[in-house]
């Protein structure tokens, strides 16, 4: 099964190419995008501060307190996450995996012909079964 999904990713390796290109930007573009929110966030977040607790709303303390649960180390893990698999899939779809691959087909191939053109195999093949054999095995099939 795993060869099979080789065989189809490497079939697929131009469209596969072109949207993971796609992907990759998008993931750049949101992790540049949740930098800048987080540093506006930050900014935001000093300014009340300078301010006093004193002066914030009930909306802007509910806020603050959820910035603590942001957890920029973690996403950051993700965003790595996200681009090594999209290396991977790209290193499962190039050329040369699927030389690999062909390469793989013909050993399996060449030990197939090897196996029927050995002498053990020659043998077993060379003797017909005596005619009526058939026959008679279902007639004693019948009889037990």
């Amino acid at each position: 099964a795993v060869a099979a999904g080789d065989v189809a990713l490497c079939w697929l390796r131009k469209c596969l190419s072109h949207l993971l290109q796609e992907l990759e930007r998008a993931v750049a573009l949101l992790r540049q995008a949740r930098i800048e929110v987080m540093r506006a966030a930050k900014v935001h977040l000093q300014d009340l501060a300078k301010r006093g607790l004193g002066s914030a709303t009930k909306g802007q303390v509910r806020w603050m307190q959820g910035l603590r649960h942001v957890d920029e180390g973690q996403l950051d893990k993700l965003h790595r996450a996200l681009l090594a698999l999209s290396t991977e899939i790209l290193a499962a779809t190039t050329v040369a995996r699927e030389a690999e691959l062909r390469a793989d087909a013909r050993r399996g191939i060449e030990a197939v012909v090897a196996s029927f053109r050995s002498a053990d195999f020659q043998a077993r093949c060379a003797l017909a079964p005596p005619e009526g054999l058939a026959e008679d095995m279902r007639l004693l099939t019948l009889a037990a």
